[in-house]
């Protein structure tokens, strides 16, 4: 699982708003929209703070361990890289380069 569905989940599970979510971090309502929707992933710190707020670890919310800690088997490194480039892909567009 994507660690945006992982923030929907826990965030409706808490009964939270993306509102209330973002109020309690300290940051933007749009940005909560963002991980959600897989936009954008959140930085190390966001990551930090989402698992104090929720009392889960990082590894959980990186969809590397379940909710009780146990590892999650991980992708071949192929996968990795196949991933990668279709994020890469698919964001490309929105990033704004200008060649001369």
């Amino acid at each position: 699982m994507e660690i945006g569905q992982i923030i929907k989940e826990l965030r409706i599970k808490n009964k939270l708003t993306q509102q209330a979510l973002a109020k309690n971090l300290s940051i933007g309502q749009s940005t909560i929209c963002e991980w959600e929707k897989g936009d954008y992933e959140p930085t190390a710190s966001a990551i930090k703070q989402l698992a104090i707020f929720f009392d889960v670890s990082a590894g959980y919310l990186l969809g590397l361990e379940e909710y009780d800690g146990t590892k999650i088997e991980q992708k071949i490194p192929q996968q990795i890289h196949n991933d990668n480039r279709r994020y890469y892909l698919k964001n490309i567009n929105k990033s704004k380069i200008n060649i001369k």
